[in-house]
């Protein structure tokens, strides 16, 4: 089996190994302490991120917040700098929201002999739950030296069932501002009035109190940095704000008449 690394073992890094140990020898690294649940999954534990990179790993996943990820990034480069020899010839693989901050984050900080995946598996512990059939998953080859290495980890997701998405990282975040920024934007105003089930809820209504559960599981610092890392969610911002304007015009003028 080829050594695969995940860096951030937290619940995206955990949700991700418990299938990859079928197929991969996982290890698993975070700043807390996961050496419990990473027993458990049937991964192997590294107290540090030296120990995790003295694997000599085959791939790299780099599963931190987005706000920690170039500091990551940085580290890691350090790191194999020190390492030497051929610690460096990995495919290192990104799961960001937001894709060309990582991608120009990586191109800029890691060795020239590191081939580098951006990917965005579009779910996560909450909506793959029952599974990975049909989601997508997002990704853009952006540096290969050893083209079968990174086929092959694509072959991987593409056998857990998911929806295979080739786009670059530039028009993902162009998509990502119309769809998982407003989702996310949609979920937390609704989550601050307080919406509550009735006995006669619609259709429509138990959608948005799904939206509600799904988005206030996620951190506030995942939320703004779909924000700040992302220079197509301001614009969006913009017309949200522009689009309640409108609308709230509308009903008053209406009431006026």
């Amino acid at each position: 089996k080829l050594k695969l690394g995940i860096i951030g073992f937290g619940t995206f890094g955990q949700f991700m190994a418990k299938k990859m140990v079928a197929d991969y020898q996982v290890f698993g690294c975070s700043r807390e302490n996961y050496a419990k649940d990473a027993a458990e999954i049937g991964a192997g534990w590294c107290g540090s991120l030296e120990e995790l990179l003295q694997q000599r790993l085959d791939i790299l996943v780099i599963s931190v917040s987005i706000m920690s990820f170039e500091g990551m990034v940085r580290r890691v480069a350090a790191c194999l700098r020190k390492l030497g020899g051929d610690a460096d010839r990995m495919l290192v693989v990104d799961v960001c929201s937001v894709k060309v901050h990582a991608k120009n984050t990586m191109l800029a900080l890691l060795p020239e002999a590191c081939d580098i995946l951006c990917t965005h598996p579009m779910f996560g512990p909450q909506s793959g739950r029952h599974g990975w059939n049909g989601l997508p998953f997002v990704f853009e080859r952006v540096r290969l030296l050893e083209t079968r290495r990174c086929e092959d980890h694509l072959r991987w997701w593409r056998e857990q069932g998911c929806r295979m998405v080739d786009m670059t990282c530039e028009l993902h975040d162009e998509c990502a501002a119309g769809s998982q920024f407003v989702t996310h934007f949609t979920g937390r105003m609704l989550s601050q009035l307080d919406l509550s089930t009735t006995p006669i809820n619609t259709r429509g209504f138990e959608s948005l109190l799904q939206l509600v559960e799904n988005t206030s599981k996620d951190s506030f610092d995942l939320f703004f940095a779909l924000y700040k890392f992302n220079p197509n969610s301001a614009q969006q911002l913009k017309a949200l704000e522009d689009s309640m304007s409108d609308i709230t015009s509308k009903l008053r003028e209406g009431m006026v008449a």
